[in-house]
């Protein structure tokens, strides 16, 4: 039987969930009545482990229901057929890449804002309204999370240069 992505994917992340959620563990209490260092990784794990534990099962009845079904050798694709099968992960990691190198010079408000903005732009519909409701979401994602990690985990996020 052949294993399918889904399903081996799905296994590591479990794995991955399993080895993040034993690190929690080893992180130190904080001293005063804040969530602490380990709380944010948790709730993170959290809602990871489901969406894995999902990937996983979905991925092992689709290799149990396959398993009879004859396997057919994948014909052979041009460079331009891959690529726009995976455009949009590319495209994402490198969003992604710029953001974290945008961290240090202009920092988190400006570069995660940057980042939501053009993978919204990218992924989305394109419209001039769309594109005002991109930008309000994303001012609005990095605005929850700044506050989320200044006033209630108590962590500062890179400033950078140029704005907050």
């Amino acid at each position: 039987m052949r294993m399918r992505s889904d399903t081996g994917i799905g296994l590591v992340l479990l794995m991955f969930c399993g080895i993040m959620f034993l690190q929690t563990r080893e992180i130190p209490e904080p001293l005063f009545g804040s969530a602490g260092a380990a709380f944010f990784p948790t709730v993170l794990l959290v809602l990871l482990t489901p969406l894995s534990a999902a990937l996983f099962l979905h991925g092992l009845i689709g290799d149990l229901r396959a398993r009879g079904a004859p396997t057919v050798a994948p014909a052979r694709r041009s460079f331009g057929a891959w690529f726009a099968d995976y455009r949009n992960v590319i495209v994402s990691f490198l969003l992604f890449f710029l953001f974290v190198a945008l961290l240090e010079p202009i920092g988190y408000m400006l570069s995660g804002f940057l980042f939501l903005f053009a993978m919204q732009a990218f992924l989305g519909p394109r419209s001039w309204r769309k594109m005002i409701q991109h930008a309000l979401v994303s001012a609005g994602v990095v605005l929850f999370l700044w506050v989320m990690f200044r006033w209630v985990l108590v962590v500062l996020l890179p400033e950078g240069d140029i704005f907050y």
